[in-house]
């Protein structure tokens, strides 16, 4: 089997297999940080593998056999062996296509996504300057809406926007909690993994493995948000006002228990707020470091796979050929 349909055949099966990954991600919620740097990861993997298949495809075919076997001081004769695919000119071509669709589509889902999010924080500031207003209590701005919400834009400068709604309905150490929540996101550059996501679910739309990838990237790092927040704020203190904004009901309405959590349905909040209250165990650190070393290999092995065997053969012995071995004519 040639090394572009070993490639060919790692990004289908992570592309069609990995969704299960994404279905039963529940595993994750251990160590969101590290089940985000694994979801990602192994998502890249597949538009990286189609794009270094299509160019081992093209290589014993092309002009750029030559470069390589210069470069490398190896062998013309093993590189093309190599890298040898049935189908002559037509599949090098095929090949060479698939690697220039990979990263156009790349380059022009990127370019949405970028001016998306332009065009929404310039509406957001907008927003802030007509109808924001500071106030020396809180380090966010206020924005006069009787539903109760907050979320942050990423900067510069970062700023955290709460609603008037939400002042009303939290207490003051609830409020304190959303801040340090929405400052977690800041801080820890989740607007950069959830375009990260954006972008490669929006290059090849149709794989199961794409098919949740976006909101289980979201829901990995609003839990990883709260466990920032954690560190400074009682779990106790965080549930409730997230119950709060999830639901617009005013503290003490509904009693926050992990019963009452577990009844009131499987969404994310609902996740979020048994999570904090019923911590789940965290990743031994034997499981670390295989959740660690999934995400090497998912970065490595299409790399690998692709420069492998020019590297071996970088490092064989020149082959001599017939005509190479023939003795000059006399002159």
């Amino acid at each position: 089997m040639t090394v572009g349909a070993v490639l060919l055949a790692y990004a289908l099966a992570l592309g069609v297999g990995g969704g299960s990954l994404c279905r039963r991600s529940g595993w994750l919620e251990r160590a969101p940080r590290l089940g985000v740097a694994l979801l990602l990861s192994v998502a890249w993997s597949v538009p990286v593998a189609l794009f270094l298949a299509g160019l081992t495809i093209a290589v014993p075919h092309t002009a750029l056999s030559s470069g390589v076997s210069e470069l490398l001081g190896a062998c013309i004769v093993r590189i093309r062996s190599a890298y040898s695919t049935p189908g002559g000119t037509v599949v090098a071509v095929a090949g060479l296509c698939l690697s220039a669709v990979i990263v156009v589509r790349v380059s022009w889902v990127a370019a949405q996504v970028v001016q998306l999010r332009r065009t929404e924080r310039r509406t957001q500031q907008t927003l802030i300057a007509v109808a924001g207003r500071r106030t020396p209590a809180w380090p966010a701005v206020i924005v006069d809406e009787v539903r109760p919400a907050a979320y942050s834009l990423a900067g510069p400068p970062s700023t955290v926007v709460l609603t008037s709604g939400l002042l009303a309905a939290l207490t003051r150490a609830q409020v304190a909690a959303v801040i340090a929540h929405e400052r977690a996101h800041v801080r820890c550059r989740h607007h950069r993994l959830l375009a990260s996501a954006a972008v490669v679910v929006g290059t090849l739309p149709g794989l199961p493995l794409m098919g949740e990838l976006r909101s289980v990237v979201r829901r990995l790092i609003e839990m990883q948000a709260d466990d920032v927040a954690a560190r400074t704020h009682a779990p106790e203190t965080i549930a409730t006002a997230l119950f709060t904004v999830a639901t617009g009901q005013p503290p003490g309405s509904v009693p926050i228990t992990p019963t009452s959590a577990l009844a009131a349905g499987d969404s994310d909040a609902v996740a979020r707020v048994r999570r904090l209250l019923l911590p789940p165990a965290t990743f031994s650190r034997r499981v670390r470091g295989a959740v660690r070393a999934g995400i090497a290999a998912a970065v490595l092995v299409p790399v690998l796979t692709a420069f492998a065997p020019a590297a071996v053969a970088a490092n064989q012995p020149p082959v001599v050929t017939s005509q190479a071995a023939a003795p000059a004519p006399p002159g």
